[in-house]
């Protein structure tokens, strides 16, 4: 991504980070987690746009009475966000807001247990995309939720997230981790694959991949073997590179229109005059 584009997210998360105040947020980079922490201090208004209720049905006897599907969710809302960037009426709040919440969302929507639930005899309501699930990961007996293991990135417990603001030492990490994750997987990535924008269509894959290797293997109570593990991680780290060359590509164009004075200034100037876009 461009250097003046990460120039403009990191003055959007300064914004952000005084507001709250947020100070877990100071850069571009730590934008992504600020989704969850309001989470955590009591705002859920904004809980159903993580994830996207598409069911599951793997016992064929079993009907469901209505569309479980929430109108306003993960696939819904990463169009709006990158409108909301776009709008020439957006003020500083706005702007830092949707960034952060488009780069979250964004990962969301690539993580398999975001994308399905599973509606069966036993789970008549969902599994809650693998949050009614209890697995255990290792031969210790440590026991964790499906979803979380699996945004873990199959690392389990050793995956949870750092504290923030991160230090020199974790950004080397993350620095380490994405050349890492390049040099595995960006030649099984298809030009197709990273400009693939159609949020419909990626949530659509990754409930595929839910369907096809986040399930089966992996029943409430179950013991996950060493090659749904082996899978799971290669999965998601295949996942969250792609994810992140989508990103890229979306903030290439809903950043572009934004000056550099306007996150912290609450102005918007427009370069060029952007499309309606119909939501």
């Amino acid at each position: 991504m461009d250097a003046s584009l990460v120039e403009k997210g990191n003055l959007a998360a300064k914004a952000l980070s005084l507001s709250g105040p947020y100070p877990r947020s100071p850069d571009m980079v730590q934008l992504g987690p600020w989704a969850d922490d309001i989470k955590t201090v009591g705002l859920q208004t904004l809980s159903t746009w993580h994830f996207i209720t598409t069911p599951y049905y793997p016992d064929k006897n079993f009907t469901l009475e209505f569309s479980p599907v929430q109108t306003v969710n993960v696939a819904s809302v990463i169009p709006m966000l990158q409108w909301a960037l776009q709008n020439a009426a957006s003020n500083s709040e706005i702007i830092a807001q949707s960034l952060a919440l488009l780069i979250h969302f964004v990962g969301d929507i690539h993580q398999p247990l975001h994308n399905a639930n599973m509606f069966s005899n036993q789970y008549p309501e969902s599994d809650l995309g693998g949050n009614a699930q209890t697995v255990t990961i290792d031969s210790m007996g440590t026991k964790m939720l499906l979803h979380a293991y699996w945004d873990s990135m199959a690392e389990g417990k050793a995956g949870e997230d750092k504290p923030r603001p991160l230090s020199k030492d974790d950004y080397k990490d993350l620095s380490e981790f994405v050349d890492y994750l390049e040099a595995t997987y960006a030649s099984t990535l298809k030009n197709a694959e990273k400009n693939l924008l159609n949020t419909t269509r990626i949530s659509g894959e990754s409930y595929d991949l839910a369907v096809k290797h986040a399930y089966p293997g992996a029943e409430n109570g179950a013991t996950l073997s060493a090659e749904y593990k082996t899978t799971a991680k290669s999965i998601t780290e295949r996942q969250v590179l792609l994810a992140g060359y989508r990103l890229a590509k979306m903030l290439n164009t809903t950043l572009k229109s934004v000056s550099t004075t306007a996150p912290l200034n609450g102005g918007k100037e427009v370069e060029a005059k952007v499309p309606t876009q119909e939501l």
